[in-house]
């Protein structure tokens, strides 16, 4: 199955389209690519192991070769201490968009954070790093697509704000409304292919406390160790900030569906 090219076509016809994938091996990315080829597209992951730096911008030129789209779900980190990861974040977005350019990539989709713009987040050195970002994509002439997601059921322990500790769990108390990753990864190839594309904002079903996902998951798994609440770093993790507005797409499966769906070898085992 092939599908018309957003903005001028030069495929041939009957060809499918060849999509790039920034950040092809992490979680939203494999479930990026899934949907591509299940859909029938030519996939092209842009990783180091393939021959592209993000951040140094080596490869990118001679990757983006007769691309007709790139999907940018990367997630980079500095490469050495000499370099922040804002700075780092900044660098690759800055690096893919002028391969874009001088490719004549036809969109850009970026994943991006639920309301990352809020100043609630200005302290907060990754959530900055993500507004450059965004920022830097809409600088730019190419058509592109902003696709902002809730943080994923998969979030249950990201170390990043629940600690795995022998006897307990202690997870911060942010407020969020959780949204499988395999969804997401749909709606940025969804993105990818629409003919009228625009940005948009989706989250999960129902809103929920971290550490109440968290125990839930843990008690899917099997593990019974209790999940303590501890304060969250920055007010607006906790205080509904992340919630979606009226106009975000509330997308499911729902918590029970979501864990309900997940293989026995997925549950996570302490």
């Amino acid at each position: 199955m092939t599908w018309p090219v957003p903005g001028a076509c030069t495929r041939k016809v009957g060809t499918p389209m060849r999509v790039a994938v920034a950040g092809a091996t992490g979680l939203a990315g494999r479930h990026v690519c899934h949907e591509l080829r299940r859909r029938g597209a030519d996939v092209l992951a842009l990783t180091r192991a393939a021959g592209t730096d993000l951040i140094a911008g080596h490869g990118l030129d001679r990757a983006l070769e007769d691309v007709n789209v790139v999907i940018d779900a990367s997630n980079v980190a500095s490469p050495h201490e000499r370099m922040t990861r804002r700075d780092a974040v900044g660098a690759a977005m800055r690096n893919l968009v002028s391969a874009c350019a001088r490719a004549r990539v036809q969109r850009l989709v970026l994943l991006s954070i639920i309301n990352v713009d809020d100043s609630g987040f200005d302290d907060f050195a990754y959530y900055r790093a993500k507004q450059d970002q965004e920022s830097i994509l809409r600088a730019s002439s190419i058509e592109h697509v902003i696709v902002r997601s809730a943080q994923w059921f998969e979030f249950a322990t990201n170390p990043s704000a629940v600690t795995l500790g022998e006897r307990q769990v202690s997870a911060q108390d942010w407020l969020i409304q959780p949204i499988a990753v395999a969804t997401v990864g749909e709606v940025l190839v969804e993105a990818a292919l629409d003919q009228t594309p625009h940005d948009l904002t989706v989250a999960g079903p129902d809103p929920i406390r971290l550490p109440v996902l968290a125990a839930r998951y843990l008690e899917h798994a099997g593990d019974h160790r209790p999940v303590i609440t501890v304060p969250v770093p920055f007010p607006a993790f906790a205080d509904g900030t992340l919630l979606p507005d009226a106009d975000a797409r509330k997308l499911g499966p729902d918590l029970s569906e979501w864990l309900d769906s997940l293989p026995a070898a997925d549950a996570w085992k302490g």
